[in-house]
């Protein structure tokens, strides 16, 4: 009982705060089902008098020849539609019909969004309601069309005024059914950006962390350079044990699904020391557990899985990270980011022989281990350790972003778009978050303004990627410290942009 009470709470309160986005998913639903449903009937009833207009052998060769062409192709699209998934079909016509003309074809837009659903619902329909028809018209007594014939009716005039009134009642209860299948099967377009009921709550309880427990963890809160001075940065020492207890706590809470952010560490530990915390053996030759740190892997011998937590195989982790670097090489996580956390060049070598005989060792009981593939360097191979031991999928941190917060619901209605980030540069241009939030703002042809705690001159680049304008918020030589400051960042921002809006007002 009090589940129930806590999920009738829960219900109210997202109806309160989001009613309107309720109303718009369920009214999307109703019209995509009606509509669809409207113009399968007519699909249908088309395809399923064609395909029963009778021909003998005294007809002429060419009459029968185009009759059975056009029955063989009928019976195709009936058979093609009716046994495939609709997401399937889905699938195709949005994003293959596009491909295969060479964009001859494409929907765009949300009202592109509204035409590829309406005919993916619609052409479904016709293929059920094209056997239904015909079932409906064969089930009437052929006496009744031999009749017809006799008193000199025609083929037409015997489905008008004979055949058709009286099939209609074994149709019409299939409408019915067609027509409660379609509400259901609205589901499927999301697939295609469709919004509607479903895909609205989907994305508000995912947002809210509801009914699938959810947790959003930032690794760099347990293990974050920022976290360490610099005179004790040292990536031999530094661990990723933080980040798996926190992991564990959400586990322990009833949280199965993860959002974590991997950027800023301090740590090049492979993940091992997020791993230990989690239940996973890390043993040297004597049978325990290695040292924290990136020092615990010269020593390691053995990795062990018997003490995991129970609950892990049951989560499914969601990885925010913009780094494409392998575990080791040149490009790996030692050698590239090493520097940042304090290594020194031997330390940077050590390190990712280490790492790379972790990797072959993993490698043995964890076949899905790639030291290669890309991202794996993230964190100091925090990403290796993700992608390795959990179930676990690599995505851009702006993409993600944008899905769980509903950015584009937001953005398609906005006058003005604002982003940002501490400083803008050359790579801001190249992927970042607010080149992201630009890009959605002018799918639907928003202006986008950008601020910036500093800017580098090859910002202008972000210029190129939809970005209108950006500003610096410093309004002085300060240091970095005093910049960082809570108060002072605000302080500036507000003073900056409420200069920025000014110009709204003289323009």
């Amino acid at each position: 009982m009090d589940k129930l009470a806590k999920l009738t709470t829960d219900i109210g309160k997202l109806w309160e705060t989001y009613s309107g986005a309720y109303f718009t998913g369920i009214r999307n639903t109703l019209v995509l089902a009606v509509v669809a449903t409207l113009i399968g009937c007519v699909i249908g009833l088309l395809c399923g008098i064609l395909n029963t207009i009778p021909y003998t052998r005294q007809d002429p060769p060419v009459k029968r020849f185009f009759l059975k062409l056009l029955r063989a192709l009928i019976r195709i699209y009936v058979e093609v539609f009716r046994g495939t998934p609709m997401v399937l079909q889905a699938v195709f016509i949005f994003y293959g019909l596009p491909y295969f003309t060479d964009g001859a074809v494409a929907f765009k837009g949300m009202g592109g969004i509204w035409v590829a659903a309406i005919i993916v619902v619609s052409i479904n329909t016709g293929a059920y309601m094209a056997e239904s028809v015909r079932g409906g018209i064969i089930s009437i007594d052929p006496g009744q069309t031999e009749g017809a014939k006799a008193i000199g009716m025609t083929h037409v005039q015997t489905m008008v005024n004979v055949i058709m009134p009286q099939a209609l009642r074994n149709i019409i209860p299939q409408i019915g059914n067609n027509f409660i299948i379609n509400i259901k099967d609205t589901s499927v377009m999301f697939v295609i950006g469709f919004v509607e009921f479903f895909a609205t709550h989907r994305n508000i309880v995912g947002v809210n962390l509801l009914y699938f427990p959810s947790a959003v963890i930032e690794m760099a809160g347990a293990a974050g350079i920022t976290l360490v001075s610099d005179e004790e940065r040292n990536p031999l020492n530094t661990t990723t044990y933080g980040v798996g207890e926190v992991i564990r706590d959400a586990i322990d809470k009833g949280c199965r699904r993860f959002l974590v952010g991997i950027g800023g560490s301090a740590t090049n530990d492979g993940g091992v020391g997020m791993l230990q915390a989690l239940g996973y053996g890390f043993l040297d030759k004597d049978g325990n557990q290695v040292p924290f740190g990136a020092k615990g892997l010269k020593v390691l011998e053995e990795i062990t899985d018997t003490y995991v937590l129970p609950e892990l195989k049951e989560c499914k982790f969601k990885i925010a990270c913009d780094v494409t670097n392998a575990l080791c090489g040149e490009q790996g996580c030692s050698a590239v980011f090493g520097p940042q956390k304090g290594a020194t060049p031997e330390m940077i070598c050590q390190m990712d022989q280490w790492l790379g005989y972790y990797a072959a060792l993993a490698k043995e009981k964890f076949p899905k281990a790639d030291a290669k593939q890309e991202g794996t360097g993230a964190a100091g191979g925090l990403g290796f350790a993700f992608l390795t031991f959990t179930d676990t999928v690599l995505e851009s941190g702006i993409k993600i972003v944008l899905e769980e917060t509903q950015l584009e619901e937001y953005v398609k209605d906005a006058d003005l778009v604002i982003t940002g980030e501490g400083r803008m540069d050359g790579q801001t241009a190249m992927g970042k978050a607010p080149v992201g939030v630009a890009a959605l703002a002018k799918k639907y042809g928003k202006p986008v303004l950008a601020f910036a705690g500093a800017v580098e001159r090859d910002a202008r680049k972000c210029n190129e990627h939809g970005i209108d304008a950006f500003f610096p918020i410093l309004r002085g030589v300060v240091t970095l410290e005093e910049a960082m400051k809570n108060e002072n960042a605000k302080r500036n921002l507000a003073d900056t942009a409420e200069q920025v809006y000014r110009t709204f007002t003289i323009l």
